[in-house]
């Protein structure tokens, strides 16, 4: 390579290493880090912004809102969000598994072994979890050719509305008759008392999530052939630090924005091809540890509890599952400074493991929860894209998207097409 095809490969690495301007996505019940709701993830690689700015400092705003929130079952069924996990609450099994000198285990006594028969002191939740606004704020620096550091901060607001249940309690036997009076005709009051303070009703927040702090490389390679012109490569990892609110432990389905108060380590790597400057296509992994946090938490007493249902808050370690991230798409080069991203998503998380501090308590039994068990998630994505720098050639031009995230399929999550924007500024 000559000289002067060296500084020309130079210039060209530079230019395309600061057209890149990652969107950093965030997005969303007892005891969960890295909550089952596909919100905005500040980790997310998809929203990546193309500008043509050769500045160093960049600033960018993303908004966006959710609607007709839909659950998805262990086995992949659409549902109501709150039968995400299970359509059955067990009222009956929620007093048992106590110290036999407390009032729960005085309810339990009254009724028989075999008094559950799959109906009596059985609930059916239903009610709607919606997200109205996410948004996420992000500063990016880029030092040298190749290297940069951003820092990300989310805020989101979510909230459960029209929360109602179903008593399927017949009112045959004595029994049945017992389960009402005791338990289910005042349902509400009954776990706030039995349940240090529990509460079954609608609730909102908003509020901030993990602030994320993401540094890595990206380098572009020109390629002088026939179909393929260029090759981006990046590699990044960073923190997410627990800012954002925790889980309210007292309501049902209140998911963390973020980790639930732990840290995060993200490490991803991505490969971007331009093939004849018409279309890019790349793939992009992402992995996410969340590292052990005691505090306390409800959890399960008694194997057959539900976990809309569990009276019992303790003190608690969770070693949360490995997360994980796959993400593929196209973007087809429309005309000059405009392009269309389309992209498939696929995202999976282990379960979580806990530990229980106190030894009245079994760690096995803890462990049983529904909700601590691994999830997954499909997604579509669909976002044209517009640089006015590239039309302008003004390179302090603005850049801009419009996105939608179309989920489709599932597995113990609760999910909501997302519609969105986002605006980049260089400096």
């Amino acid at each position: 390579m000559n000289v002067m095809n060296k500084i020309k490969f130079k210039k060209e690495s530079m230019r395309i290493h600061n057209k890149i301007f990652g969107v950093l996505f965030f997005i969303t019940g007892a005891v969960y880090a890295l909550p089952p709701i596909n919100s905005l993830r500040v980790f997310d690689s998809n929203n990546k912004i193309v500008g043509d700015s050769d500045k160093r400092f960049s600033v960018q705003a993303l908004v966006a809102g959710g609607f007709n929130t839909t659950g998805y079952n262990a086995n992949g069924d659409r549902v109501n969000a709150l039968h995400y996990l299970s359509a059955d609450q067990n009222s009956l099994a929620m007093v048992k598994g106590f110290d036999a000198t407390t009032e729960q285990a005085a309810i339990a006594q009254q009724f028989n072994i075999n008094d559950d028969d799959g109906v009596r002191g059985h609930l059916v939740f239903t009610g709607n979890l919606s997200m109205p606004i996410s948004s996420i704020f992000t500063v990016q620096k880029s030092f040298g050719n190749s290297w940069f550091v951003g820092l990300s901060l989310p805020i989101y607001s979510m909230k459960l509305s029209n929360l109602q249940w179903s008593d399927q309690t017949q009112n045959v036997t004595f029994s049945d008759n017992l389960a009402k009076t005791l338990i289910t005709n005042n349902l509400a009051a009954n776990v706030e008392r039995l349940g240090s303070g529990m509460q079954l009703k609608n609730w909102s927040k908003t509020g901030p999530g993990d602030i994320t702090i993401l540094g890595g490389y990206r380098h572009s390679f020109v390629q002088n052939k026939p179909w393929i012109k260029n090759v981006t490569v990046n590699v990044r990892s960073g923190f997410m630090l627990p800012t954002g609110l925790t889980c309210n432990e007292d309501l049902i389905m209140n998911f963390p924005f973020g980790n639930d108060g732990s840290v995060g380590l993200v490490v991803g790597a991505g490969i971007d091809v331009d093939f004849k400057q018409v279309v890019d296509a790349g793939i992009d992994v992402e992995f996410l540890h969340v590292f052990n946090n005691t505090r306390n938490r409800r959890i399960k007493v008694d194997a057959n509890q539900t976990d809309f249902l569990m009276l019992t808050k303790t003190e608690v370690q969770k070693d949360p599952g490995f997360f994980q991230k796959f993400n593929l798409y196209v973007k087809p080069k429309i005309c000059t400074g405009f392009s269309f991203l389309l992209a498939y998503q696929f995202a999976k998380k282990g379960k979580d493991h806990l530990y229980v501090i106190s030894n009245s308590y079994s760690s096995t039994i803890a462990n049983t929860a529904e909700s601590l068990k691994e999830w997954t998630m499909h997604s579509f994505v669909i976002q044209p894209q517009l640089d006015f720098s590239a039309i302008t050639d003004c390179q302090k031009a603005p850049a801009c998207a419009l996105f939608c995230k179309i989920p489709f399929n599932g597995a113990r999550v609760v999910q909501t097409p997302i519609v969105g924007c986002t605006l980049t500024m260089d400096f």
